[in-house]
């Protein structure tokens, strides 16, 4: 999968890119990152990206003949993706979508967000939660990882993506435990200590709360 992302701050991803799980599959072939930085198109004698509103109001506006150069800068753009507080709510089942894009290209808004032509260039806006941040670059790692994590040869275990709360199976995620067994007077569980497989399973299923099906 090839990820654009386009931001105004490229060397937020530097540590994102080279951690963990990521950076194996980005060496392994399985992802591609692509970080393209908007202020190489900003216009006028000093180049800007951004701009006052029309009609006022306090915070600047990404502008949209900015986003527009950008974005045709892109050889391979696929769909387009728009982190906005205006955006629909993330899910899981938008996660399993993106992750079966060949190509994405994600657009992070800062200041007061995009002028709002730039959502005509975008096939989706997407907000990961009623709250606001300083700009998309944080919400895009979550929208990146839950994505990547779904494409075979990312985790060790595809297994471990397929009974996992919010996917495909309808339970929430039940509790989990490690060593020690005993610790600060709290133990666990005794059942799942036994290896009986049968009654691991129905208490995991006792203790996991019901979710809507995708």
């Amino acid at each position: 999968m090839l990820i654009n992302i386009v931001t105004a701050f490229p060397e937020f991803y530097d540590s994102f890119i080279n951690t963990s799980l990521v950076k194996k599959a980005i060496n392994n072939n399985i992802i591609e990152f692509n970080i393209v930085d908007l202020k190489l198109f900003g216009v006028g004698r000093f180049p800007r990206i951004d701009d006052t509103q029309y009609g006022g109001g306090a915070g600047m506006v990404i502008k949209v003949d900015v986003v527009k150069k950008a974005l045709d800068s892109l050889k391979n753009k696929g769909k387009v993706i728009a982190l906005t507080a205006k955006g629909d709510l993330y899910s899981q089942k938008t996660a399993i979508l993106i992750s079966k894009s060949s190509s994405v290209t994600i657009l992070n808004g800062r200041y007061e967000g995009f002028d709002e032509r730039v959502f005509k260039y975008v096939d989706y806006k997407i907000s990961i939660g009623e709250f606001i941040t300083m700009g998309g670059e944080a919400p895009s790692l979550c929208l990146i990882e839950s994505a990547i994590r779904l494409i075979p040869g990312v985790l060790g275990k595809l297994e471990s993506t397929e009974k996992e709360s919010y996917g495909k199976n309808v339970l929430s995620k039940h509790p989990v435990y490690t060593k020690p067994a005993l610790y600060d007077s709290t133990e666990v569980p005794k059942v799942l200590t036994e290896g009986n497989h049968k009654e691991i399973e129905d208490w995991r299923k006792a203790n996991s709360r019901f979710k809507p099906s995708l």
